[in-house]
């Protein structure tokens, strides 16, 4: 009796997994770092009610109910998912710095128990570009790393059907859609929305491309 393989398979896999995206994918050149981001909650009454979000060196964004979402802290290679009292403050004074008399207002409103929050990472690269596009086959480019120490992204290796859109940092909303039309426009054949010397510079493969220029490949 033949057993049958039931593991869940697909011709394209993309890997959209924020910090986890390059374990999963078998990265080991991806230079991808966690920042932690913790956000405040402000109820009801606290503050005056916002009209419009307010945003700059921080934001102020009215949700429903009348509360007031605020932030967020940016704490690199810190994976600590508790709320921290001393997050709240930093939050409240950079709104502060765009609403005047914001500070002074929230210091008067802080509930007993002190504000409440959540707290959720990012994922950055080393160079603050995403990583999208079809990923390299780590294990080829190395076995041809002399062949392939002046190549450019084109001539690595990919892996068939793998790609990544991942390492967005504070930026999802406006790299995610960008991102999706590149790799859409990858897999069908059809004419990239951008310059090519831009897609490479979003290319997952760039840092492993650095390492095989620098002859550091083992």
């Amino acid at each position: 009796m033949t057993r049958r393989d039931s593991s869940p398979r697909a011709p394209v896999v993309i890997v959209a997994s924020a910090h986890d995206a390059a374990r999963i994918a078998g990265l080991h050149h991806a230079a991808t770092r966690i920042v932690r981001g913790q956000l405040t909650l402000m109820p009801p009454g606290s503050i005056a009610a916002l009209a419009v979000p307010v945003i700059g060196e921080g934001y102020a964004v009215p949700i429903a109910n009348g509360t007031t979402l605020i932030g967020a802290t940016y704490e690199v290679d810190d994976d600590d998912p508790a709320i921290r009292p001393p997050g709240h403050i930093e939050n409240i004074e950079r709104v502060g710095t765009m609403l005047p008399g914001f500070a002074a207002a929230a210091d008067q409103a802080e509930p007993e128990g002190g504000w409440e929050g959540r707290v959720a990472f990012r994922c950055v690269t080393s160079d603050r570009i995403p990583m999208l596009g079809q990923l390299v086959d780590e294990t080829i480019a190395f076995s041809q790393a002399q062949q392939l120490r002046g190549a450019w992204p084109r001539d690595l290796p990919r892996a068939p059907g793998l790609f990544g859109a991942f390492a967005y940092g504070s930026r999802g909303l406006v790299w995610s859609t960008l991102g999706a039309e590149l790799i859409a426009s990858q897999l069908e054949g059809e004419p990239w929305p951008i310059e090519r010397e831009l897609a490479e510079a979003m290319d997952p493969a760039r840092y492993l491309l650095r390492v095989l220029r620098q002859r550091k490949a083992d």
